[in-house]
C-alpha cells in the first residue's frame, strides 16, 4: 500500500483535495470530532486534568477553545492522539489490500507518523482564501490570523 500523505497550513484545502483521489480517506480532524463525540475514556481523562472546564460528556469543542495555550494543547493532544492512532492503525488494517490511501492528518510529520515510503503532497493556498476559510468556520483565533497576514 502506498501511502499519500497531505500537509499544509490550516484550512489550506488538504481535506477538499483529499476527496478527489478517489481512494479512501483517513481524516484525523474527524476522528478527534468522534473521539470527543464518543469516547468515555478520554473525556474522563481531560476532565481530570480540566475539571473546571471539561465538564460534560460528549465534549464540547466550545468548552475546548476557551482553555487553549501552548501548554494546554500539548495536554489534550497527549490524551486524544493516542486514540486518534489507534484509529489509523484500524484505518491502515482494513485497508492494507488497497494500492493507494490517503492520509489528511494535520501535523503528520511533527508527530512522526511519515514512513519512507510515503508520498507527501504539500497544499497551498493563497493567504486571503486561507483567512476567509477560517472566518467561515466562525472559530479563528485571531493572533493566528494576524500571523498569517504578516
Amino acid at each position: 500500500m502506498i501511502r499519500i500523505c497531505l500537509v499544509g497550513e490550516i484550512a489550506s484545502g488538504k481535506t477538499f483535495i483529499s476527496k478527489h483521489f478517489g481512494y479512501p480517506v483517513f481524516n484525523a480532524d474527524q476522528e478527534v470530532i468522534k473521539v470527543y463525540k464518543n469516547n468515555r475514556n478520554c473525556f474522563k481523562k481531560l476532565n481530570k486534568k480540566f475539571p473546571n472546564n471539561i465538564t460534560e460528556f460528549p465534549i464540547l469543542k466550545t468548552e475546548l477553545r476557551k482553555i487553549l495555550d501552548k501548554k494546554n494543547i500539548k495536554i489534550i493532544s497527549k490524551i486524544v492522539h493516542p486514540y486518534v492512532r489507534h484509529s489509523l492503525n484500524k484505518f491502515l488494517k482494513k485497508y492494507y489490500k488497497k494500492k493507494f490511501v490517503v492520509l489528511d492528518i494535520p501535523l503528520i510529520i511533527e508527530n512522526n507518523l511519515i514512513k519512507k515510503k510515503d508520498i507527501l503532497i504539500y497544499v497551498k493556498n493563497s493567504k486571503r482564501i486561507i483567512l476567509n476559510r477560517l472566518k467561515e468556520r466562525g472559530n479563528y483565533n485571531k493572533k493566528k490570523i494576524n500571523v498569517l497576514k504578516s
